[in-house]
């Protein structure tokens, strides 16, 4: 008799239209597992997986399902659950400035968008509409 492992990795998807179990993700091949595992946890790793994944699910692919779509990723390690890379990459939050009195300072969303002096969002001068402090409506268009 064999025995069971449990992979030290596994892959949890969202996809449009369909249900996706987590996936074990394999680094190297163990015991009777055909193929070459998908190689260490890491992000660009992930993106391949995902795209051949994606490729799986178009007519004449191995699980073909109509209109079903990767949307989000991530491996995650089983013994502790630490996320080890996400797909699609997270983009880095925004870094909001206002001028005051000569110097830039970094502001929240909420100040940011209903400051009526300069303001720049990362580094770059930004021509916005300006909000009535804590609402969606627009003062005036600047």
């Amino acid at each position: 008799m064999g025995r069971t492992m449990t992979p030290a990795y596994r892959v949890e998807c969202t996809a449009t239209g369909y249900g996706l179990t987590p996936m074990a993700w394999h680094v190297a091949p163990r015991g009777q597992m055909v193929g070459a595992g998908y190689g260490k946890p890491t992000t660009a790793n992930l993106e391949k997986f995902v795209a051949d994944l994606n490729a799986s699910f178009q007519p004449g692919g191995v699980n073909p399902l109509p209109g079903c779509r990767v949307v989000t990723a991530r491996i995650v390690r089983q013994s502790d659950g630490q996320v080890m890379a996400r797909y699609p990459t997270p983009a880095a939050p925004d870094r909001l400035q206002i001028l005051v009195n000569g110097e830039w300072a970094n502001v929240k969303s909420g100040i940011f968008r209903s400051w009526c002096g300069k303001r720049r969002k990362n580094g770059l001068p930004y021509i916005g509409p300006v909000y009535v402090f804590g609402t969606d409506t627009v003062a005036w268009e600047s």
